[in-house]
């Protein structure tokens, strides 16, 4: 859960999405890393 929450915090830095899809966006990636 940690590293989802700073992959989260690394996209906010560089796109303007809500909380909601940059969450969904980051489970995502580390699922498939």
């Amino acid at each position: 859960m940690k590293e989802i929450n700073l992959f989260r915090e690394m996209l906010q830095q560089h796109l303007q999405w809500n909380a909601a899809r940059l969450a969904f966006v980051s489970t995502f990636l580390i699922a498939l890393m």
